[in-house]
């Protein structure tokens, strides 16, 4: 019996550090395995999603999942296969856009899975949680240096890549920071989060001042008006929110100001071209063929919704890669009625976790802040990002992010449950007294 408990520790042991291990491998190379023959319409399959998936099935079976969680998981898998159903039978069958359903159910159980394995792993100490995710987003973002120095034109890129039978179906871009995820919009917005988790990680380490300003150089030298605008206004939240109650701006918020004029200077000085490409972009927004396109495409989807309002045109069937924003493709595809039910879940869950974050004791005030800045930052990609790319569905976001999220509502929960364990032994002290 000893035998069998030690064996099954090991196992278990195992496939938590298969799972981390592949979800390095995952963020590391992002795009750059893409190496599974596919006619979809990005290029090849990225075999490192199918590795996440099998390696999160595995751990699966050692964990202990709330029944609370698997219903929500079960429900949004039920919605996922009633849509794309009504899709095949609306459309027609598509092999392609079929394979999307699974695909998407399998990212969501995968990030569940990885947010509990990291519990496992760091339990509540978040510190410990950043350093990992930021160290590996870091090897990745230098990969992508690699890519932006020797490699600027991505179209030679694709064609380099096209020489190890790796096709991938991207934008062209000339001088920007397309990093391993091979899309500059997308990078941006997903570099949001280890910035973040650096700040926190300033007061313990001064070396995550110098990483820092490596992320938000990238970000800015992928002249993303969408993710340098998502990170502002995640910056400029989190700064509300971190304003103390004498209307006196915390060291934080002064910091990431001072830093801001930091970046900006030395970019300028690095390389003025750029701060005159990234200047034009914004200001001739309107006039630019890149924002007339988003803004074209986010009318059409418009009207392929008042065709299908109710409920919708199925999960990433037809239609879907007409449309850049991720909440007209939502509405899109699940219908109207499905995504405004969704809408009044997420909000009503919304509220209830915020209120529930803010009964953790001072001695916590890390993890609520950390939870609060992520929150703020999910609301940035909501109501700015996503308006412009469909980045809610993207792999490397969408697992990123959940995992992280994950992770930390785990955080709050055992914080909670020791809270409310510590005031029942108070009163049973008491009462014995």
């Amino acid at each position: 019996m000893l035998l069998y408990k030690r064996f099954s520790c090991n196992v278990c042991s195992i496939s938590y550090n298969v799972c981390i291990f592949v979800f390095f491998i995952f963020i590391v190379f992002g795009n750059a395995l893409r190496i599974i023959p596919a006619q979809s319409w990005q290029g090849n399959f990225l075999i490192t999603e199918i590795f996440v998936g099998l390696s999160s099935l595995l751990a699966f079976f050692f964990l202990k999942i709330s029944m609370k969680k698997m219903l929500f998981f079960l429900s949004f898998a039920m919605v996922v296969i009633f849509s794309t159903t009504y899709g095949t039978i609306h459309n027609g069958f598509n092999f392609y856009c079929f394979l999307y359903a699974p695909r998407l159910v399998m990212m969501v159980f995968s990030s569940m899975i990885l947010g509990e394995i990291f519990y496992q792993k760091f339990s509540n100490d978040v510190i410990s949680f950043f350093k990992f995710f930021v160290n590996v987003f870091l090897i990745s973002t230098f990969c992508g240096f690699l890519i932006y120095f020797f490699l600027p034109n991505s179209i030679e890129f694709w064609l380099y890549l096209q020489q190890y039978n790796i096709t991938f179906n991207g934008d062209p871009h000339q001088g920007r920071f397309i990093s391993m995820f091979f899309d500059p919009n997308f990078y941006a917005t997903i570099a949001i989060m280890p910035l973040i988790m650096s700040c926190f990680l300033l007061k313990h380490n001064k070396f995550y001042s110098v990483v820092l300003l490596v992320f938000l150089i990238s970000v800015f030298l992928t002249i993303s008006r969408s993710g340098i605008g998502t990170g502002f206004l995640t910056l400029m939240m989190i700064g509300m929110i971190n304003l103390k109650r004498q209307w006196r701006i915390s060291f934080f918020s002064v910091f990431m100001i001072i830093l801001f004029f930091l970046v900006v200077t030395i970019v300028i000085w690095m390389k003025s071209d750029f701060f005159i490409a990234l200047c034009h972009r914004f200001i001739y927004m309107m006039e630019d063929p890149s924002a007339a396109s988003r803004f074209n495409t986010m009318q059409k989807g418009i009207d392929i919704l008042s065709n299908n309002l109710l409920l919708g045109t199925g999960y990433n069937y037809l239609e879907r890669l007409l449309v850049d924003s991720s909440v007209i493709v939502t509405f899109i595809t699940f219908g109207s009625i499905i995504s405004i039910i969704g809408l009044i879940i997420f909000l009503t869950w919304s509220f209830s976790s915020w209120q529930r974050v803010k009964k953790l004791s001072v001695e916590h005030k890390l993890l609520q802040n950390a939870y609060q800045c992520f929150y703020v930052y999910l609301l940035a990609v909501i109501v700015f990002s996503c308006q412009f790319n469909d980045v809610l569905y993207m792999q490397f976001w969408l697992i990123l992010f959940l995992s992280t999220f994950s992770y930390l509502l785990l955080c709050v929960k055992k914080a909670l449950s020791n809270r409310i364990n510590d005031v029942k032994k108070g009163l049973e002290s008491v009462e014995g007294k």
